[in-house]
């Protein structure tokens, strides 16, 4: 028996800030099922290096081969493919919303909700959603637009230009802060709101 067992989130996340935070939700019980779209789904199943029946290599040797990240980052993952665009998707993926606790999603501010697939169209199906985004700068706000990969994130804080020697430039961390950090805030986020919903039957949308 695990915290999480009677959980179930949909997610629409990639790379690594999204993938983490689902990953970590199912190590504590709950039924994660990952959306991907046709053809190439999450872009880090791209990023070697790559395993299979042969070893491990950096580049891909057969078209059965996997990538390590992306099997790292969904551990205890379950994944679908589904055209969001499509209409018949869209009705599909409400479909899994209307019996899920959760929907977490870390694509670019406002890309699920300009083709109908924000909070708002997710809590009239499921008035009791917890529906988390993960961004750089917030959902709202003039950077909410702009790239918001872990790099520009610890420039933008100013953890830059108190990390390296002190006579020298502004340096990166030598580890994805911001891309790790933040997935363990959103889970935290999360599990409040999934308690604050066992008390009122209410959902709540988070900006993470």
């Amino acid at each position: 028996m695990q915290p999480l067992d009677d959980i179930r989130v949909l997610c629409v996340t990639v790379y690594l800030a999204g993938p983490f935070c689902a990953m970590n939700l199912a190590r504590l019980g709950a039924d994660v099922i990952k959306v991907e779209i046709p053809g190439r789904g999450d872009p880090v199943r791209g990023n070697g290096p790559f395993t299979g029946a042969n070893g491990t290599h950096v580049q891909r040797q057969s078209d059965d081969d996997l990538s390590t990240r992306f099997l790292k980052r969904t551990q205890g993952v379950k994944s679908v493919t589904l055209d969001l665009k499509h209409p018949r998707g869209k009705e599909m993926f409400l479909q899994l919303a209307k019996e899920s606790d959760v929907v977490l999603e870390n694509l670019a501010p406002g890309s699920l909700r300009r083709i109908g697939l924000g909070y708002d169209d997710v809590s009239r199906v499921n008035p009791g959603i917890v529906y988390a985004s993960i961004s750089g700068y917030g959902q709202t706000g003039p950077y909410a637009d702009k790239p918001a990969h872990d790099p520009q994130i610890q420039g933008m804080s100013g953890l830059m230009d108190i990390n390296g020697d002190a006579d020298g430039p502004p340096t990166k961390v030598g580890f994805y802060i911001g891309d790790l950090v933040t997935p363990l805030f959103t889970c935290y986020a999360i599990l409040a709101a999934l308690r604050e919903k066992d008390r009122t039957g209410l959902g709540q949308y988070l900006d993470v």
